[in-house]
């Protein structure tokens, strides 16, 4: 079972840094933070996902991050050609699943947004189908990240409405088959306000889903994501991939104090996942496909 944490984090963390930085300084800001996640909470995770601009290479050459953390790479752009759904995901130049392997990887992550409804949703099938194949040759697992949107440009897809489950629910059932090994899935229950149907909604999701998949944090409060992982894991889940939920209020310290908090707060963050997990997490063994 999978207690992951995520920093691939990139324009929505640089969009937090002084105004006054350069784009070298800033840059450098961002690799620092993602080393120092990796150094500090590298014992309370069985793995950690960073992007190849600012935080793989930096992890893999520094002394301070342990060369048994299993690094997964984000394989993608941030940023989408195109507007609404005709916005569709592109891969780093010059970098793929066969480079991530040379340099050190254990697993990549491709994310995408998606909708089974959308006008273009064919596409992103085929092209998460071609990337999933080149994993596949390379031999490191997929970690694929659908996140959802409305089809609709004038509307948008509410947390906690029965058209966000069906969403949710209907991209893991097709996405899971186009080639990946693990998905990496929204919460499909809303909010607390929608507590009385997020076991059902869990179920679902798992019941839809053709390979093993863990729970994304969405930035939610750690006390929430804690519920909600107990949920998922009970419903089928092998586990969670987070990231701001238990570094987030650390990016503006100093490196001094933001060690501390990642080794006190944050590593007590994990190990309250890794036990819920453990408790009623599914190994991602038992799932065929």
């Amino acid at each position: 079972m999978f207690v992951l944490l995520a920093a691939d984090h990139r324009q929505n963390v640089l969009k937090q840094f002084d105004a006054n930085l350069d784009t070298k300084q800033a840059a450098a800001l961002l690799s620092t933070l993602k080393v120092d996640f990796a150094q500090h909470l590298a014992g309370s995770t069985t793995g950690y996902l960073t992007d190849p601009i600012y935080g793989f290479e930096p992890c893999l050459v520094s002394p301070n991050v342990p060369a048994r953390l299993p690094l997964i790479v984000a394989l993608e752009h941030t940023g989408y050609a195109g507007e609404g759904w005709e916005r569709m995901p592109s891969l780093v130049e010059d970098f793929n699943a066969s480079v991530a392997l040379r340099m050190g990887a254990t697993a990549t992550r491709l994310l995408v947004c998606y909708h089974p409804d959308a006008a273009n949703a064919a596409d992103k099938e085929e092209f998460i189908r071609t990337v999933a194949g080149e994993c596949q040759a390379a031999g490191l697992p997929l970690f694929l990240e659908p996140l959802v949107y409305s089809p609709n440009p004038d509307t948008t897809l509410e947390k906690g409405t029965m058209a966000y489950e069906d969403a949710v629910v209907g991209t893991a059932e097709r996405l899971s088959r186009t080639g990946p090994a693990i998905m990496k899935v929204e919460f499909p229950g809303g909010d607390t306000d929608n507590r009385q149907r997020w076991e059902a909604a869990c179920e679902r999701l798992d019941a839809a889903c053709a390979t093993p998949w863990v729970l994304l944090g969405a930035g939610v409060t750690f006390e929430v994501f804690l519920e909600q992982t107990a949920v998922a894991c009970s419903a089928g889940a092998s586990g969670v991939l987070v990231g701001r939920t238990i570094w987030g209020e650390t990016i503006h310290l100093d490196p001094e104090e933001r060690a501390q908090v990642l080794r006190s707060v944050g590593v007590d963050r994990l190990n309250q996942l890794r036990q819920v997990i453990a408790e009623r997490g599914h190994a991602w063994s038992e799932r065929g496909g």
